[in-house]
């Protein structure tokens, strides 16, 4: 019979030399049922759980609620968006090597970022979901670089995502070294073939002029080549949201 050290060595053991990326069947050892683990699950799931936290600077109590099931449907436009997003959703398995992105464009309150944390809340916990913004990676670049190009860091972080969104894009001040750095991301993304998903506020030409660097918007040219685009050109869904509420008081 085996001491309990010895079983207890036995399973450390077993579990130290488990690499399949699934889980095996149990074993038995003296009558002790031993699961072994999948390194490679375990791995993946702290690393979505990590870009989990690390997404969750960008989302606030709310955001969390944001869903396809309650979202409130203003016109058939975007009754077809709707649908349009959750398909992304649903067939993202099937093409999530492929690079393909959605790219929301409108004035400010006609739900980009309400279908943004839809999509962002039903793959988060399925795959590796980065939701930042430029100026977020830009701060953190400075405070860890300084004003530099930071691409070590950036295709590390980036490198690990399976889907980066890109929130209220264009709303940065764009000194020499953050266009070096945006360009080496988006550069980065298309030839990683990583699904983008970014919604701004600017318009196309605005957009143009945004990703212009050294004369060319070869970056927005490449961007469009492999999102689907989505304008969102109805008024702003927040004007009188809270009417009813608010005149229950005063």
């Amino acid at each position: 019979m085996a001491t309990p050290q010895e079983i207890k060595d036995l399973i450390q053991e077993k579990i130290a030399n488990t690499q399949k990326d699934q889980t095996e069947p149990t074993m038995e050892t003296d009558g002790i049922r031993v699961e072994r683990v999948s390194f490679k699950k375990i791995d993946r799931e702290n690393k979505i759980r990590e870009y989990q936290n690390l997404s969750s600077q960008m989302m606030f109590y709310d955001d969390y609620k944001c869903d396809f099931k309650t979202s409130y449907i203003k016109n058939e436009t975007e009754k077809e968006y709707k649908k349009s997003f959750e398909k992304f959703c649903e067939n993202f398995e099937k093409f999530r090597y492929e690079g393909f992105g959605i790219y929301m464009s409108g004035e400010v309150g006609t739900g980009k970022s309400h279908y943004t944390n839809c999509i962002y809340n039903e793959l988060k916990d399925k795959y590796i979901v980065y939701k930042t913004s430029l100026q977020t990676l830009f701060d953190e670049i400075i405070e860890k670089f300084g004003e530099k190009t930071a691409t070590s860091f950036l295709r590390e972080r980036l490198g690990k995502a399976e889907i980066i969104i890109l929130e209220d894009l264009g709303n940065e001040f764009m000194k020499d070294w953050a266009k070096q750095n945006m360009f080496f991301i988006f550069n980065f993304l298309f030839n990683a073939r990583k699904s983008v998903i970014i919604n701004t506020n600017l318009s196309d030409d605005q957009a143009s002029d945004f990703f212009r660097i050294m004369g060319t918007d070869k970056l927005f040219s490449r961007l469009k080549s492999k999102c689907k685009y989505y304008k969102f050109d109805w008024e702003d869904r927040r004007i009188g949201m809270y009417k009813d509420e608010i005149d229950k008081w005063y």
